[in-house]
């Protein structure tokens, strides 16, 4: 399902000594796991999730656990909302129906999509199904094309999340070779075996320690990242865990990737 919201273009050009160096454009990347909208106030409020985002002033969004028309969240269509309220284009992957209703990840961003599908990741008789949602942006705009990837991982078994994370191994074998980010809960600490076999194939955004994403009040595990590959030249200007403990249940993180302008860049 894929909805397109009509949104100015953003890109952010800093101009340094154009003799030294090319300018610098910048992309801001924010994940966020939102509860469907139920804070740890036990309040049901997405104008929150939008405020928090609002604040974050995120090129793309990665949200998880998004209802569309569940009789829970009044069957209001979240992922359109959100894209609504935020001036950004819209793309919803179905991980399951529930509640009479869809559920899954969603992609929020201020330039088109320019292509979206979602596809199914492995489980096992018992468990949640899982997707991952993609989506193809060409960045302000007029950027470079990459290649965006929202996914939330099992929450229980180490081995169903291991499976996961070789079912996006073979959803990124099908994509073309462009920069890629990988962003969402995946429910696995840093040292797990989940993230390493990850990290065998994507680069970590965040910090070496801390970072601490959930439960939201007082965390004590990252759980939620913002991984991505094939971007030569791409380095991390600003990484930080947003101090929100009210909105949802998990805390957002921020990410603030910068490349060079240059002709292959664009």
């Amino acid at each position: 399902m894929l909805r397109l919201l009509l949104a100015a273009p953003l890109v952010t050009f800093l101009i340094g000594d154009l003799a030294a160096q090319a300018p610098v454009r910048t992309l801001r990347v924010v994940t966020y796991n939102i509860h469907h909208g139920l804070g740890t106030d036990q309040e049901l409020n997405l104008g929150r999730i939008a405020e928090v985002l609002r604040a974050a002033r995120p090129d793309i969004v990665s949200l998880q656990e998004v209802d569309v028309r569940t009789r829970r969240t009044y069957r209001e269509d979240q992922a359109a909302a959100l894209g609504t309220q935020l001036g950004m284009y819209v793309g919803f992957g179905k991980a399951i129906t529930y509640d009479e209703g869809d559920f899954g990840n969603c992609i929020l961003s201020k330039a088109p999509i320019e292509e979206f599908q979602a596809y199914p990741l492995t489980t096992i008789a018992g468990h949640e199904a899982r997707c991952v949602a993609v989506a193809r942006i060409r960045i302000g705009g007029i950027g470079p094309q990459i290649q965006f990837l929202s996914t939330h991982l099992d929450h229980a078994l180490e081995g169903v999340r291991m499976d996961q994370a070789h079912s996006l191994g073979k959803v990124m074998s099908r994509l073309p070779r462009q920069p890629m980010i990988l962003a969402g809960d995946m429910n696995a600490a840093p040292d797990s075996k989940t993230l390493r076999r990850l990290l065998g194939s994507w680069t970590d955004s965040g910090p070496e320690k801390g970072g601490f994403t959930f439960p939201a009040v007082n965390p004590s595990s990252r759980i939620d990242y913002i991984l991505y590959r094939n971007a030569p030249g791409w380095k991390i200007r600003e990484q930080q865990v947003i101090d929100q403990t009210v909105a949802s249940d998990h805390r957002p993180v921020l990410t603030v990737f910068e490349f060079p302008d240059t002709p292959e860049n664009r």
